[in-house]
């Protein structure tokens, strides 16, 4: 059967079954359906023509096709290549479907094209009628440009502090810091000046949260106290800042959305770009939780509680002179000379306000927290509870987050707090056996290093590294980096703009909302896009891609390749190798490159050219309803093949080529049923026999 049309990865392999089922019944009303260039005509043209469709298929008397059923299925073998269907669905599906298609119109009965229309009308109903088919398509299934494709080492490492509160520092370490005061949780050791503070205050006598965070910027200080009505501050002066709103802040900039507060400090070029420094604050009831996302400058060159991020894990949580604490580590070390290391002693190092009564010293707690409180020591009773809450809400038993908020949960019973631990960003290397690893609703960092992993990346923007071993790594929500490793991997994307590596071995990738980015790598890789404007590339090896229902681009890379468009207008290359490449419903463009290719350009306006090599350019009745140009034809050397004429006593004549000429070149012009071909750079009397292959 065909796939359903609400399932959206499917449209692609829906609208091209359907339209090589139309080709049959030679009514024009149905096939300017498919022929319809949606960058041209608006929704509600299209809707017309779709009425227009369904009133032929009431009024056409179609039992003249009984004659035809029996020569049918052989007629459809000889005419389309199996290597043109959709992946997935074989030559047997498509004769099947197009037999009753015939059987349906025959009987007077509603048929797979009458059900079809009627499931684009209702698609498109929700659009004004007045914009662009393409825009319409475009809306509903994502739109943008395509992202670039980042290397792993612009990875850049995050530090957090959630909760009770729990740090990680930007190197992966995690521990929990529940002291009060005023601490340095990152400060620059060259001249950059960058600073970020934390003040803690108590909960009970072993729980503290953060209650207030305050950096600098250009000499001005700018304090987010969740315990203030009005939480912003700068330089001492409460700030208001609506939803959405934003205020300038020397060479930096404070943004509001929600409950959350972005700090973005400018670079060493004084102005605020993509990767500076940013400080990201959700306030909650009387505390925050916060992210840090260091620059490229800062990395290695920064110290306090969140350590230097160098990308080495082991120096982290050091004291102030760079000795590091013994691991595991010990209450005693955490709260005695590491803690005053960074504690904020002297108003004068502080860049916090103080309300009245308020003061540094008395924010200091020398005893808090008065001992070490872990899973083990909680109230049974509570601990339960807690667990059950976190659970519920989703958390994964055995991750950090999960314990984060058992502990949290079990001491305050504040849902918030699990909140807290679902939105943390997860930071997690797997072993060498076989890893199953979640996100949250954070941004995260899954890394499966050996064995046949899975990874899941969730909410936000995630990166997921699978290593060596056969990985399936699913981004999910966000703008994801998947990068499968050696290995025969597997990287659906999942919604947001992806980008997708597979490297080494025989991978599977697969575009999902937006505006994707796929990389196959080296090996026998395969997939396609999705409903957004895609990026492909196969890399070197044998590979397989389809095209998705946006404006994407193919590049097939080394290899024998074979790749097929889709309903928008599509770009393909097929690299070196011998390449088979066909073309959607679209506007396309195709080129062969090195090799010998075949290319089947499809339905709609579309340029193809063969490159190096011996060239087949097919053409046959059932993809017709449009113009391709073959721009770099050698005669001699390529050859054209025209399905549905077998034997014809006069092949050439039945095509009637022309001259004409084409961007004022020389040209060659003739049509094939509704199909119109124009090959440039040789004259009619050119063309012979030769140059084509009838069958």
């Amino acid at each position: 059967m065909l796939p359903d049309l609400n399932n959206l990865e499917n449209f692609t392999t829906w609208t091209t079954l359907l339209g090589s089922t139309a080709g049959f019944i030679g009514v024009p009303e149905v096939t300017a359906v498919f022929a319809a260039d949606p960058n041209e005509v608006t929704v509600g043209e299209f809707l017309t023509l779709l009425d227009a469709a369904d009133q032929a298929l009431l009024e056409t008397d179609f039992s003249f096709f009984q004659v035809l059923l029996a020569d049918l299925p052989a007629t459809i073998e000889d005419t389309i290549p199996p290597e043109s269907l959709p992946e997935g669905f074989d030559l047997q599906e498509l004769i099947d479907e197009t037999v009753g298609l015939l059987e349906d119109l025959i009987a007077e009965q509603d048929s797979v094209l009458s059900t079809g229309f009627a499931d684009l009308q209702d698609f498109l109903a929700e659009f004004d009628p007045t914009i662009l088919l393409a825009d319409a398509l475009s809306s509903g299934f994502g739109s943008g440009v395509p992202i670039d494709f980042p290397s792993f080492d612009e990875i850049l490492p995050e530090g957090w502090a959630s909760g009770d509160p729990h740090l990680s520092t930007l190197d992966g370490v995690s521990y929990d810091f529940q002291a009060a005061g005023e601490y340095v949780l990152l400060q620059s050791t060259d001249d950059q000046g960058f600073v970020v503070q934390a003040r803690m205050i108590p909960v009970n006598d072993n729980l503290s949260v953060i209650s207030a965070v305050a950096t600098e910027i250009d000499g001005a200080a700018v304090m987010i106290d969740a315990t203030d009505a009005q939480p912003l501050s700068v330089g001492g002066a409460a700030t208001a800042l609506s939803d959405g709103g934003s205020v300038v802040v020397g060479n930096g900039i404070v943004e509001r959305e929600g409950d959350t507060y972005t700090v973005t400090h400018p670079g060493s070029d004084g102005v605020v770009n993509e990767g500076d420094t940013q400080i990201i604050v959700q306030v909650r009831d009387d505390r925050v939780d916060l992210l840090l996302r260091p620059g490229q400058e800062l990395l290695g060159n920064l110290e306090g509680l969140l350590g230097d991020g160098d990308g080495n894990p082991d120096n982290d949580v050091a004291l102030a002179d760079g000795t590091v604490l013994a691991r595991p580590l010990a209450f005693g070390d955490i709260y005695g000379q590491f803690r005053q290391d960074w504690r904020v002693t002297t108003e004068t190092q502080s860049l916090f306000s103080y309300d009245a009564g308020e003061s540094l010293d008395g924010f200091y707690i020398p005893d808090q927290p008065s001992e070490e409180v872990t899973l083990d020591t909680l109230d049974p009773a509570a601990r339960a509870d807690a667990e059950v809450a976190a659970e519920a809400a989703g958390l994964v038993p055995g991750t950090e987050a999960y314990e984060n908020a058992v502990i949290d949960f079990a001491q305050t019973g504040d849902m918030s707090f699990i909140d807290s631990a679902l939105n943390l960003p997860v930071t997690e290397e797997g072993t060498a056996a076989d890893d199953i690893m979640f996100g949250g609703l954070g941004d995260d960092y899954l890394s499966g290093l050996g064995g046949n992993d899975r990874l899941e990346g969730r909410d936000g923007d995630d990166s997921l590294v699978g290593g060596e071993g056969d990985d399936g790594l699913l981004g999910k929500d966000g703008n994801d980096i998947l990068i499968g490793g050696p290995g025969n991997d597997r990287l659906p994307a999942g919604a947001g703009n992806d980008t997708s590596y597979g490297g080494e071995g025989n991978d599977r990738l697969g575009g999902g909302d937006g505006d994707d980015y796929m990389d196959g790598g080296n090996g026998h890789d395969g997939g396609g896009a999705g409903p957004g404007n895609d990026t492909v590339m196969g890399g070197a090896g044998n590979d397989t891609f389809n095209g998705g229902y946006g404006r994407d681009l193919i590049d097939l890379g080394d290899g024998d390749d074979r790749s097929g468009a889709s309903f928008a207008n599509d770009t393909m290359f097929g690299g070196d190798g011998n390449d088979l490449l066909t073309g959607g419903h679209g506007n396309d463009e195709i080129h062969g490159e090195a090799g010998d290719d075949t290319i089947n350009s499809g339905l709609g306006e579309d340029t193809v050219s063969g490159g190096e090599g011996a060239d087949t350019f097919i053409f046959n009745a059932l993809f017709g309803g449009g113009t391709t140009v073959i721009e770099d034809f050698e005669d001699d050397v390529d050859v054209m093949r025209v399905t549905g004429l077998r034997n014809p006593p006069d092949p050439l004549g039945r095509l009637d080529i022309t001259d004409t000429t084409y961007d004022g070149q020389e040209a060659a012009t003739f049509s094939y049923g509704d199909h119109t071909v124009i090959v440039v750079g040789v004259s009619a009397s050119g063309l012979t026999e030769a140059d084509f292959l009838f069958s």
